[in-house]
């Protein structure tokens, strides 16, 4: 059973001494997305806001958005732990999850990312990859 975790409590201001965090890598994917974690914005590379029909202006453009709008209620907690993990130990980041397309319905990605820590040891940018799982649908 997954721990519930709340990511907001993480405090991404302590230095991580992770020597793993560094050599963690990304899988090259459909999608490529950019989450400042200072300013918690998220830029998407590609158009998968028109993939699961959306228009680019309505598109999830913070994590927190992401998350109440986009991730299926029952797999957030485990996405938010998967982050948590990564952010706190350096495991590598790679899960699979259904987000919400336009017309209600839900399509399973996977994911993979990894944070790039600063000069000081601590996470500001998280740099990785979405790929839709056209043959696991709901």
């Amino acid at each position: 059973m997954e721990k519930n975790l709340n990511t907001k409590s993480l405090d991404i201001a302590k230095p991580l001494n992770i020597e793993k965090k560094k050599t963690c890598f990304t899988i090259p994917g459909e999608y490529d997305y950019e989450w400042n974690l200072i300013t918690d914005s998220i830029s998407w590379m590609g158009k998968l806001y028109k993939k699961l029909g959306y228009k680019k202006s309505s598109f999830p453009k913070t994590l927190k958005d992401w998350e109440d709008k986009m991730i299926h209620p029952s797999d957030c907690q485990k996405v938010k732990n998967a982050r948590y993990q990564h952010l706190k130990t350096g495991d590598v980041f790679c899960t699979q999850y259904r987000v919400k397309q336009k017309n209600g319905k839900y399509i399973f990605l996977s994911a993979q990312g990894k944070a790039t820590l600063n000069s000081q040891g601590t996470p500001y940018r998280w740099k990785g990859s979405v790929n839709l799982n056209r043959n696991k649908n709901e």
